[in-house]
């Protein structure tokens, strides 16, 4: 499994997000077109069919139950992927940028 800053990336979401992707959504949200898996319908119902046990999990473990959504099937699994992506990348700040590319300078030295 991918990290990204040291912390696993689920398998729901791109292996290889980058944290520019992430501060991004964090800035946009995935509806302003930042993470592409979660808003196009297609993207996001394979993912719910792969996926959707452990995004419906994840977001009960953090928000106590799942987030209110649309009544749209197509629309639902937009709005959980992008419920879960969006709280998954809630945990990387400007400072993370600074700690990525600290460890990235130890990789480059060993």
């Amino acid at each position: 499994m991918a990290q990204l800053c040291g912390i696993k990336i689920p398998e729901w979401l791109d292996q290889e997000i980058s944290l520019e992707e992430c501060l991004s959504i964090n800035e946009c949200g995935c509806g302003g077109a930042a993470y592409r898996p979660a808003i196009i319908h297609a993207e996001a119902l394979e993912t719910m069919a792969k996926h959707g046990d452990e995004i419906f999990e994840y977001l009960i473990e953090t928000f106590g139950a799942l987030p209110e959504v649309s009544d749209n099937w197509r629309q639902m699994a937009t709005d959980y992927v992008s419920a879960a992506v969006e709280v998954w990348c809630s945990q990387f700040d400007e400072d993370s940028e600074e700690e990525e590319e600290e460890g990235e300078e130890e990789e480059e030295e060993e």
